[in-house]
C-alpha cells in the first residue's frame, strides 16, 4: 500500500520547502522564506506524522497526573509532531487556500480538525482531569481513525490516483529530456523562477483576487512565450518546461528550465539573466526573476549548466534531482484541479515542449567529451 521512501522522501520534502521560498523585490536575488514556507513545513510534518502513527499500535496517549505536563505518548516522535502542529494546524488551509494534500496530509488535518475544531491546545502544561480526559480520547481516537482510513480501498484508490499525474508528468519530462539529448549531444540547460514583487505583509487575497491573479500570471506567461518567436535570445532554445505554483503569501509564479543548444550557446548565468530580464519587460517590470544559474554553487546534485550526454554525473543529476522539482513537489500539495472553489476551473499547472519524434543518424558521429 504505502512506498514511503525515507531516500525519496527526504528529496521531496526539500524541493517542496524549496518552492517555499520567495523574493523579495528589494533583494531579488536572494530567496527567503515566508510565513509560506512555514506552513509548508507544517505540511510535511503532517506528513511524516501520519506514517508514524500508521506503524503504531494500540492507544499511545495516557494520563500522569504525577509530571508536570499530565498529558503523555508512548511515542516520543508522536509527541513531539502533535506537540508542534497542535498549535498552528488550522493555518494551513489557509497558507495554501486551492490545494488538494496528498492524502495522507488530508486525512491527519481533516480528522484533527474534525475532532478538535479550532480548540488550542498546548501539551506542555498541566490539565485538569476532566480537560485532560477529553483530549487523550481525543488524540487516541484520531490514531485510529488514521489507521482505519488509510486501510480503505477509498484511501487506497485516492492515493492512486494522487500519484498517477505526478508520475504521468514526471515520466513525461525524462523522455522530453532524453529525446532532446539523442539529437544533440550537448545541452545547455537553464533554470529560472519567474514570479510577481509584492509585499509580504500584505492581507491573504480572496478567491475571487485570487483567480484574478492566476488570470493574469497565465495572460504573462502566454505573452511570454508567444514573444519568444521573434525574440533572437531564443533562436537557438531547443526546449523548456514549466511548472505553476501558488501560496497564500508567495502568489503565483512558474518555475522554468530552458534547454538551449549547447554547441551554439554557452553562456548560462548571462543568458537566464537575460531571460529574467525579458520577463521583467513582458510584465511591464511587475515580475521579478530569480537565476539558479548564478547560485551553482549551492546545488549539492547540480543539474543545471552545460551538460554533455556522456557526462554520467550531470545527466543523472539533471534527470533525478533537478528535473523532479517540476513535478515532485505534487507530492505534498498541488493546485486544485477543479479551480480555486468559485465555481471556475483553471488550465494546466505544468507543461513541457513538443517531442521531436523522428531522429536522424545525419551529420558526424558523436565524440565522447573526452575525445581528442
Amino acid at each position: 500500500m504505502d512506498n514511503y521512501s525515507t531516500e525519496e522522501n527526504e528529496e521531496n520534502e526539500e524541493n517542496f520547502l524549496l518552492s517555499s521560498f520567495a523574493l523579495y523585490t528589494e533583494t531579488p536575488d536572494k530567496l527567503t522564506p515566508t510565513f509560506d514556507f512555514n506552513q509548508a513545513k507544517n505540511i510535511v510534518y503532517l506528513d511524516r506524522l501520519a506514517h508514524l502513527i500508521i506503524k503504531s499500535e494500540g492507544e499511545l496517549f495516557y494520563i500522569d497526573n504525577n509530571q508536570k505536563r499530565n498529558i503523555k505518548c508512548k511515542k516520543d516522535i508522536i509527541l513531539k509532531y502533535i506537540k508542534y502542529l497542535a498549535e498552528c494546524f488550522w493555518l494551513i488551509p489557509e497558507a495554501f487556500p486551492i490545494h488538494e494534500f496528498n492524502p495522507y496530509v488530508e486525512t491527519l488535518l481533516r480528522n484533527y480538525i474534525d475532532i478538535f475544531k479550532r480548540i488550542h491546545i498546548n501539551l506542555d502544561i498541566h490539565y485538569p482531569d476532566e480537560s485532560a480526559k477529553k483530549i487523550v480520547n481525543g488524540f487516541n481516537e484520531l490514531i485510529e481513525r488514521v489507521r482505519k482510513t488509510v486501510e480503505s480501498s477509498k484511501f487506497k484508490a485516492d492515493l492512486r490516483e494522487h500519484q498517477k499525474s505526478i508520475t504521468k508528468n514526471h515520466n513525461s519530462l525524462l523522455a522530453y529530456i532524453d529525446n532532446l539529448f539523442k539529437r544533440h549531444g550537448r545541452l545547455l540547460v537553464l533554470r529560472v523562477d519567474l514570479t510577481y514583487g509584492k509585499d509580504f505583509d500584505t492581507p491573504w487575497l480572496s478567491k475571487e483576487e485570487t483567480y484574478q491573479k492566476y488570470l493574469g500570471a497565465k495572460k504573462d506567461r502566454e505573452h511570454f512565450f508567444n514573444n519568444m518567436r521573434s525574440n533572437k535570445l531564443f533562436d537557438n532554445m531547443l526546449g523548456y518546461a514549466w511548472k505553476l505554483e501558488f501560496a497564500s503569501r508567495k502568489g503565483w509564479h512558474y518555475h522554468m528550465f530552458f534547454f538551449f543548444d549547447g554547441s551554439k550557446v554557452r553562456e548560462d548565468v548571462s543568458t537566464a539573466k537575460r531571460i529574467g530580464e525579458y520577463w521583467e519587460k513582458i510584465t511591464g517590470e511587475r515580475g521579478i526573476y530569480y537565476n539558479c544559474n548564478a547560485h551553482k554553487d549551492t546545488y549539492d546534485y547540480l543539474g543545471i549548466g552545460m551538460i554533455n550526454h556522456d557526462d554520467t554525473e550531470l545527466m543523472e543529476n539533471l534527470k533525478h534531482k533537478a528535473a523532479p522539482y517540476l513535478t515532485k513537489t505534487d507530492y505534498y500539495a498541488k493546485i486544485h484541479a477543479s479551480g480555486i472553489g468559485i465555481g471556475i476551473g483553471i488550465g494546466k499547472t505544468f507543461s513541457r515542449g513538443e517531442m521531436k519524434v523522428k531522429v536522424t543518424n545525419r551529420g558526424r558521429p558523436r565524440k565522447n567529451a573526452n575525445t581528442a
